[in-house]
């Protein structure tokens, strides 16, 4: 018979095995908090089509200059008849805009409409207001001897000069079908991002590093916020940040190249082919080359990081010819996830820090700016250089001639940002329903993911978000809306990339088992057996 003693031990092994057993069911358990399912599963359901719709209408206002109110209340009415099925409704303004009426190389017969062009483009040039993002377009008819043109200017409005009588466009309803086919590529066009060929990924946040590099002959130096930032790249920055949050940075790089090496022999060789760099050279030698560059640093907690984004300009000692696999002469070129290269050189040295020896001179960063900006523009899906890129029309044949004015300082026109804008928010918007909707499948198919309160909290928050931006497109609070969506997405991106949900892919119960079992069995075993015989 056992004794008191084996017994009391007996029990305290017992105990102490129980007491393990607690800790190690604490260790392993899976605690998981609430996901919002049901929310993220009805925010899936939207397609990107109808996110766009929640968008308010449209809505263009017609006003005359010099033509019979009759033709105006015709030409509205076919206007809109031309416009059913679109995305805008026309109708008639109490006065015509003071901004436009007041131009008379605009609203004078006799006047061209390259002159009304011109009066269009100068009010662009002063401008000094930030970009605006609405609905409300305005349209002001004058009539003109010449042909009939549409000429579209930087903001909202336009003008559209009629050369009445003249056939095809002799009635108001030929007018109004040649002005909404010309509308529907330009104001109404819908934002389409190609995310094979573009520059980089569409996010809703971006650090923007500028580089100026030098070809390590001479030093180089810029004032990057007065050569650079300020006349040329200020405006259209602030009209980027409504569509995305920007962190800029720049730098200053004194030795490196486009391609071409850098050893004595191969430099002589290389001002011998006038400098001379191609394509071949850019792809073998050129991404290599950057990895000798300052890298970024993190400046504060993320879970999701924002991309990087390059914006280099090249300063070289000596002339640089840089063409295409065409042979065609380039003053810039890109690389997808990487950014943007432009080579700094003018000919004509004048401006600000001409004299200065190495210094960035204006012209050189307007060339270098004007270079970037066409590369951003490509990368929304925008034509490079004008608005309107094929879209334009001469007025030949007695068509309707299309003409834009060009934000040369802005970088982007008030109704190409409203077109972006709506594209952005409901891709946004979108990918935050995909992003949260992997999580949630992540989290079934893996039963030993931890999710934690804070995670089910952003997640919930992104839901919320996603919401409120909806409602305040509906409402016609455009810029709210975008803010709104950018954050959801967002939260969802830093959900989706939370470093205990990653850790668990990694250490699955297998693993788990393999380290708590050989530290409980060897004590567990014996008791088993111990009080078995008993």
């Amino acid at each position: 018979m056992a004794s008191n003693a084996r017994r009391l031990a007996l029990l305290y092994n017992v105990v102490l095995v129980m007491f393990g057993m607690c800790v190690s069911f604490y260790l392993i358990r899976i605690h998981r908090a609430p996901l919002p399912r049901d929310e993220i599963a009805a925010l899936a359901n939207f397609t990107r089509d109808s996110l766009q719709k929640a968008w308010p209408q449209a809505s263009i206002e017609i006003s005359a200059v010099g033509l019979e109110r009759e033709d105006l209340h015709h030409f509205a009415e076919a206007l809109s008849l031309a416009l059913a099925g679109s995305d805008a409704k026309a109708s008639l303004a109490d006065a015509p805009p003071a901004e436009l009426s007041a131009l008379v190389p605009c609203t004078a017969k006799a006047e061209s409409a390259d002159a009304c062009l011109q009066a269009l483009d100068a009010i662009a040039f002063q401008a000094t207001s930030r970009g605006k993002l609405g609905s409300r377009f305005e349209l002001m008819l004058v009539p003109a001897e010449s042909c009939s043109t549409l000429i579209i200017g930087t903001g909202q409005s336009g003008v559209l000069r009629w050369q009445k009588g003249q056939s095809p466009l002799s009635t108001a309803k030929e007018l109004a079908k040649a002005v909404a086919d010309h509308l529907k590529a330009s104001w109404l066009r819908p934002a389409s991002f190609d995310s094979k060929t573009a520059l980089f990924e569409i996010t809703p946040a971006y650090v923007m590093s500028f580089f100026l590099v030098g070809d390590c002959h001479q030093r180089v130096a810029w004032s990057f916020p007065e050569t650079v930032l300020a006349p040329y790249l200020r405006r259209f920055l602030e009209k980027l940040q409504m569509l995305f949050d920007l962190e800029l940075d720049s730098q200053v790089v004194q030795c490196g190249c486009l391609g071409n090496s850098l050893e004595p022999d191969a430099l002589e060789r290389h001002r011998k082919q006038g400098g001379l760099i191609d394509a071949s050279m850019l792809q073998a030698d050129f991404m290599r080359r950057t990895g000798e560059w300052p890298p970024d640093a993190l400046t504060r907690d993320a879970r999701w990081m924002a991309p990087l984004v390059r914006f280099v300009a090249f300063k070289p000692s000596e002339p640089v010819k840089l063409v295409d696999e065409a042979g065609q002469q380039q003053a810039s070129f890109a690389v997808q996830s990487f950014g943007a290269v432009a080579v700094a050189q003018c000919d004509r040295e004048t401006g600000k820090n001409s004299t200065l020896s190495g210094a960035m001179t204006d012209c050189e960063a307007q060339r270098v700016t004007s270079s970037w900006v066409s590369s951003l523009r490509s990368w929304l899906s925008l034509p490079s250089d004008e608005p309107l890129g094929e879209a334009a029309a001469n007025c030949l044949d007695g068509r309707l001639g299309f003409m834009a004015a060009s934000p040369r300082l802005d970088g982007l026109t008030d109704w190409e940002l409203r077109i972006l804008a709506r594209g952005v928010q409901a891709l946004f918007l979108q990918r935050t329903a995909e992003v949260l909707h992997n999580v949630v499948e992540l989290v079934d198919s893996l039963p030993d993911v931890v999710v934690r309160e804070e995670i089910g909290h952003m997640a919930f928050q992104a839901i919320a978000k996603a919401r409120s931006s909806a409602a305040l497109a509906s409402a016609g609070k455009l810029a709210e809306s975008l803010a709104e969506s950018r954050e959801a997405l967002i939260l969802a991106l830093t959900v989706s990339h939370d470093d205990s949900v990653m850790a668990q892919l990694y250490f699955s119960w297998e693993f788990k088992y393999a380290v708590y079992l050989p530290i409980g069995l060897p004590l567990l075993v014996p008791v088993l057996a111990a009080v078995g015989r008993e």
